[in-house]
């Protein structure tokens, strides 16, 4: 006896079926999408990785370069506390380190110091002879003190800045005292005590300034090979000065 509901149920069992199909086609089309978005997930994880490396690395660029800016400071800095503490003493006390510098290690550095013997025109005889060999023709004195030099003090603070010359100094203490400073090797600098019948030449291109001790006089020859004059370069405009590295060269002193 066939049974009444055999084509209902094959209907049912149909839809069923069809509709289990249809199940597994949108669940295998979903896995493909939460692939899809894990890729993109993936993705995402990714470019976080490479944006965070590169901003760390931009902070940390622009932190070193940050601190090119001290470092280019630094020199110049410690330079002017140093000035400052100059200022705040007395220039013109002897400041004197307790290391000893000879003649020989003046010589060195290019300062040539001699003490010259005998009767003024003993002195006066040894400075033609000095000239003969260095080719001077010209020379003048000149008195520093607070009484006898006009624009004293403009004068002294210019004598007293860091400076070069283009030319070799050359001086002879005709009276009094005084001390000229000249930078070593390292930068460092040498304090040169100077009194009557002491001369002294300075090379040119090297840093140095001259003050008057607590005497507060002195009174120089100075010898030239022309025209007399006197053209102070200072620091730092003559760091790059041809005479000052050719100095640096001469000494054996690195920039």
């Amino acid at each position: 006896m066939r049974n009444p509901y055999d084509e209902q149920q094959t209907q049912i069992l149909a839809r069923i079926t069809n509709n289990v199909v249809k199940l597994n086609e949108t669940l295998l089309e979903l896995n493909q999408k939460i692939e899809e978005i894990n890729e993109m997930n993936s993705d995402l994880v990714a470019f976080s990785n490479i944006w965070n490396h590169y901003q760390r690395n931009a902070n940390l660029y622009l932190a070193s370069t940050n601190s090119l800016e001290p470092a280019r400071a630094s020199m110049q800095q410690q330079r002017k506390q140093q000035q400052q503490r100059q200022r705040s003493v007395d220039q013109r006390e002897a400041h004197d380190s307790g290391v000893p510098v000879s003649v020989e290690e003046l010589s060195a550095l290019g300062v040539i110091y001699r003490r010259l013997e005998g009767t003024p025109s003993e002195c006066l005889s040894q400075i033609d002879n000095l000239c003969l060999e260095r080719s001077y023709k010209n020379r003048d004195e000149i008195t520093i003190s607070p009484e006898l030099l006009p624009n004293y003090e403009e004068k002294i603070k210019m004598f007293f800045s860091e400076h070069i010359h283009e030319d070799e100094e050359i001086r002879f203490i005709v009276d009094g005292s005084g001390y000229f400073d000249v930078r070593d090797r390292e930068d460092r600098w040498v304090r040169i005590a100077v009194e009557k019948n002491d001369l002294l030449i300075v090379p040119a291109g090297i840093y140095h300034r001259f003050t008057l001790d607590t005497g507060n006089y002195i009174k120089a020859m100075r010898l030239f090979k022309e025209d007399p004059k006197w053209t102070p370069i200072n620091r730092p405009d003559a760091d790059n000065n041809p005479f000052h590295q050719e100095h640096l060269k001469s000494i054996g002193a690195a920039e």
